[in-house]
């Protein structure tokens, strides 16, 4: 009966001393039957000076035992998360910014749940991006994201066959209600960024991006659609690839 209040303890412990982030959680459920316990307003904050910045709210997240890989003698995890939220944000100095991921959440993830990470799931959830450094401010988003993750691993552990034993697909409705399809194979581990990325961007309805278009074009668009292709693939510190774009219709 005790458990979750001393699990809950221990988590919001490790989520505040994450350096230059702070975090909580306000209530834990287990569920030993399945070998899983859930996070229930899960959050994870950027300090900058005094303030706090939301980078990654969550309405519930579930960490459980994959027991279909018990049969293969494989004590790994499955991750369900509903409602999260990832900010990203370009502010004037580098203090002031959050704009990629760094192996630091590799380590809070090992010690909030130090198991492999066979599968991830995410539902109903938003990814933003803001740049405070233009003006009017660019503030761009995808919502009701349906992501997909396989072959994930939070540490090291027994070596895996392929080049890249990660992949993920993501699926979005963007701003100006365009549709968003992006498909990730990776090496999760790899000390230099080692992934294979395809991405597609349909009917995206170009005035409602004219906030984003003021601020880094001077443009101001009065009818058009926009449609995107882009491939990238990183190894060894190097990046190739190509992105096209296609705008129809357009008046500007």
């Amino acid at each position: 009966m005790a458990l979750p209040a001393v699990v809950k303890h221990l988590v919001n412990d490790r989520l505040q001393r994450i350096p230059g982030y702070t975090g909580y959680v306000n209530d834990i459920d287990i569920h030993l039957w399945r070998g899983a316990y859930s996070l229930h307003g899960f959050g994870i904050l950027r300090k900058n000076g005094g303030m706090l910045e939301p980078f990654f709210p969550a309405k519930h997240v579930d960490f459980s035992l994959a027991w279909r890989e018990l049969w293969r003698r494989k004590i790994v995890s499955a991750v369900h998360i509903d409602h999260g939220q990832l900010n990203f944000v370009k502010g004037p100095s580098a203090e002031q910014s959050q704009t990629d991921l760094d192996h630091r959440w590799q380590d809070v993830i090992q010690d909030i749940f130090p198991i492999d990470i066979a599968r991830l799931e995410i539902t109903d959830g938003l990814l933003r991006y803001v740049d405070t450094t233009r003006e009017p401010h660019v503030n761009v988003f995808v919502t009701h994201v349906r992501a997909t993750a396989i072959g994930l691993r939070n540490r090291p552990g027994e070596a895996q066959s392929g080049e890249f034993p990660a992949e993920i697909t993501v699926e979005g409705d963007s701003l100006g209600a365009g549709k968003l399809k992006l498909f990730l194979a990776a090496e999760p581990l790899a000390i230099e960024p080692h992934f294979h990325l395809s991405l597609k961007l349909d009917n995206v309805n170009l005035p409602a991006l004219n906030q984003s278009l003021r601020a880094y074009a001077n443009v101001d668009v009065g009818r058009g659609t926009f449609r995107l292709v882009a491939e990238m693939a990183g190894r060894d510190g190097g990046f190739q690839g190509y992105v096209k774009p296609f705008f129809e219709d357009l008046d500007f």
